[in-house]
């Protein structure tokens, strides 16, 4: 009995040891201080209580001072260059607006409902989608 238990301390310890030595990504949370050099998108970002430098993923986004950014340090070592995911919040180049987006759908095909009446879409109702166009509210697609 005490050999087995003997077994899986050894085994628990080489296994956290191993646990602990492990390179693990880590993704953290940090603000735009300044932007060090927009032709490689190297940012001063600063977390906690330092500062360091951090490298965006997409050089057409830029981003402004006092911007909340995550970003991700390689195998958790701060010694490694940094990478910047984007914005905590929904903003800029990564914010979809919807709204802004309805101009950009074209009408195809034909009525295929004889329904007249106004519908609307739903986003937590699967099982209705009903476009309509909005110069002939009748002409249901």
């Amino acid at each position: 009995m005490d050999l087995e238990q003997s077994i899986l301390n050894a085994i628990d310890i080489v296994a956290s040891k191993r646990v602990a030595e492990a390179g693990y990504n880590k993704t953290i949370q940090g603000v735009i201080v300044s932007c060090e050099d927009e032709t490689i998108g190297k940012y001063k970002i600063k977390y906690q209580d330092g500062y360091w430098y951090a490298f965006s993923n997409n050089i057409e986004t830029k981003y402004t001072k006092g911007t909340s950014v995550y970003i991700l340090v390689p195998n958790g070592d701060m010694n490694n260059d940094k990478t910047i995911l984007g914005s905590t919040s929904k903003l800029g180049i990564d914010y979809i607006d919807i709204d802004n987006m309805i101009d950009h759908y074209s009408i195809i095909g034909t009525t295929v409902s004889s329904d007249v009446s106004v519908h609307e879409l739903c986003s937590y109702s699967p099982s209705v989608v009903t476009l309509y166009d909005e110069n002939n509210p009748t002409n249901i697609l």
